[in-house]
């Protein structure tokens, strides 16, 4: 009989040990990475960044691609879309540049903005952070400056 029980809590544990290796590398369906291109701007100036979708999933999808901090600022694509979409194969990953203008920013600083990307399919939405910096543009003073009494 403790033969049986031993077999038995052995074939459990390594059921368990199986399902929690196999959740450890389960992947969400779909992954964003964010490279920064110009992100130090003035501005007059648009910070530019390269977004690529990952598709996890076996079937195609489309993401839309926003932020919520307009009108102060606004995400544009090259050729102009509204709403800036991606479709994405299924397994596969897709990049697209966009643009983000300080549309009613005056002051210099980092700033970050919440890029939203949402799978139309789920319906689910991650969130990244953009990063941008707006560098003065008044000329610096370097060197020695002489003084008149």
């Amino acid at each position: 009989m403790k033969k049986i029980l031993k077999k038995r809590f052995l074939v459990i544990l390594a059921c368990l040990f199986l399902l929690s290796t196999l959740l450890g590398y389960a992947k969400e369906d779909f992954e964003v990475k964010i490279e920064q291109i110009v992100d130090r701007i003035s501005v007059d100036d648009d910070a530019e960044y390269n977004v690529t979708i990952y598709n996890n999933r076996a079937v195609k999808d489309e993401f839309r691609i926003y932020i919520l901090a307009y009108p102060e600022w606004e995400l544009r694509v090259e050729p102009l879309t509204n709403p800036i979409t991606l479709e994405v194969p299924q397994f596969s990953k897709r990049s697209i540049k966009l643009s983000l203008n300080p549309l009613h920013v005056t002051s210099v600083g980092n700033f970050q903005i919440d890029l939203f990307i949402q799978s139309l399919s789920t319906n689910k939405v991650v969130n990244e952070p953009l990063e941008v910096k707006i560098k003065s543009t008044a000329p610096l003073i370097e060197g020695y400056v002489p003084t008149v009494l």
